[in-house]
């Protein structure tokens, strides 16, 4: 009947008959926890400058806007949960109505005046919605791009069908799962939507709450009351009351007591932090744990969520690994291999066939106002890298396959063209065009699934 710590369900899911089922119980939990989060708004009068706000931290039911008296009225915020399921639930705690209404109304007044910390709030506020959303719009271009290859698959089977090309079984079998696979990525596809839409209303209720708080201290007093209490209501998520203790909730800010609004100075001399957290002394300090996700991709295992994953990877974008020429993927190092000697070429041998390239390109480039292959332009690459018949459809079919950019093309001929030199080859090849293919391939790897 009321909202328990998680250690006291014990005895409710212990397998025992009881009074209701253990599973019953624990539902019932779940579902106050779930309001316990919800601000009070509906059922709560309408006469109160905070009705709709107030909720009991005892019981997290919202408190009522009472009027008692005849001759002289008196306003309080009311818990029912006594009268309706008794004392076991709750007190019945009371508040007056004026004295709560005053101090909420004093600490937002503190608040509103201190422009630099709530512009200070807002700045990461917008900056951890973007971060949000970085990889949410990261992971719709990959399913996108899915679904379009899905498709297509489907169109060349349909094409086989017809041909005959492939036995009839097979296609169907293929096509069948296809079609599945097409259905559940559509519906990850119509979820991920759903969640940049949140996004972006969020933007927009931040606009209006920042806006609300940097201008309170100038139009609140001259607001009617019902205009006040709008004004409250779309600033503030609740107030919660534990007896003497008020915690308010403002939108986009840190829970706080009126007697100690965010962002107000500690004075000298006051005493040290009450938290006995290295953190909350020092905001710079932060655990070294070795993951949040360093290992992702490696044989290590890790305990991170795919949200946590993604905002690993979403530290560098896409758009910023495409104007990288090179990036590799290096595994971690085998202890056997550590006592093993060298098996490929000594540095000494790899430093002359470096020197030997740079020779050629800059014989090749002389005169041209280039001196490196880093530094060709467009009609330098259709120049100095004319590509055979074989090369060509190669990088053809891994620019559709990959969705590679334009700039990633370039960079791709360019480090072809330096594979080349230092074979040393005259002729762009095959195998060239594959190597350099091979060190494009991280960011599709990980980035965009």
């Amino acid at each position: 009947s009321r909202l328990r710590e998680r250690a006291e369900w014990i005895l409710a899911v212990g397998g025992h008959l009881g009074y209701i089922p253990g599973q019953t119980y624990v539902n019932v939990q779940k579902k106050l926890l779930a309001n316990s989060e919800k601000p009070a708004r509906e059922g709560t009068g309408k006469h109160g400058l905070l009705s709709g706000l107030v909720k009991c931290g005892k019981c997290n039911r919202g408190m009522t806007h009472y009027n008692y008296g005849v001759k002289t009225t008196w306003q309080y915020y009311k818990c029912r949960s006594r009268e309706s399921q008794g004392p076991t639930v709750c007190d019945g705690q009371s508040v007056k109505a004026k004295l709560l209404e005053q101090n909420v109304v004093a600490a937002l007044r503190q608040i509103c005046a201190d422009r630099v910390y709530l512009e200070g709030i807002a700045r990461k506020a917008k900056r951890k919605v973007k971060t949000d959303t970085t990889p949410l719009l990261e992971e719709k271009r990959f399913i996108t791009a899915r679904l379009d290859a899905l498709s297509a698959e489907q169109k060349e089977l349909v094409k086989a069908l017809g041909k005959k090309t492939l036995p009839l079984e097979l296609i169907e079998e293929r096509l069948i799962e296809l079609e599945k696979e097409k259905i559940s990525t559509a519906n990850h596809l119509t979820e991920l939507e759903l969640q940049l839409e949140s996004q972006d209303w969020q933007q927009i209720d931040m606009d209006l709450v920042f806006g609300n708080l940097l201008r309170f201290n100038e139009v609140y007093d001259s607001l009617d009351f019902d205009g006040k209490r709008e004004f409250l209501r779309s600033i503030i998520k609740k107030i919660i009351l534990v007896d003497d203790n008020v915690t308010i909730q403002i939108f986009f800010l840190p829970d706080f007591t009126p007697d100690k609004p965010p962002g107000t100075k500690k004075k000298p001399g006051s005493g040290s932090s009450s938290s006995n957290s290295p953190k909350d002394q020092n905001p710079g300090t932060f655990e070294m744990n070795g993951c949040f996700c360093g290992h992702f991709g490696s044989e290590i295992e890790c305990t991170c969520t795919p949200l946590q994953i993604q905002r690993y990877l979403g530290r560098v974008s896409g758009p910023l690994l495409d104007r990288m020429d090179l990036h590799v993927e290096v595994p971690r190092i085998k202890l056997d291999d550590l006592h093993s000697g060298p098996d490929g070429e000594s540095s000494t041998v790899l430093r002359e066939r470096v020197i030997q390239a740079r020779d050629v390109q800059q014989r090749r480039y002389r005169g041209s106002g280039i001196f490196l292959n880093s530094q060709m332009g467009p009609a330098d690459l259709r120049r100095y890298c004319g590509l055979d018949e074989a090369s060509h459809q190669l990088l053809k079919a891994s620019f559709e396959r990959l969705h590679l950019s334009a700039r990633a093309y370039d960079r791709i001929l360019k480090i072809a063209r330096t594979i080349a030199d230092l074979e040393p080859s005259e002729q762009i090849k095959m195998e060239h065009i594959g190597e350099a293919l091979h060190y494009r391939t991280l960011d599709r790897k990980y980035w965009t699934s």
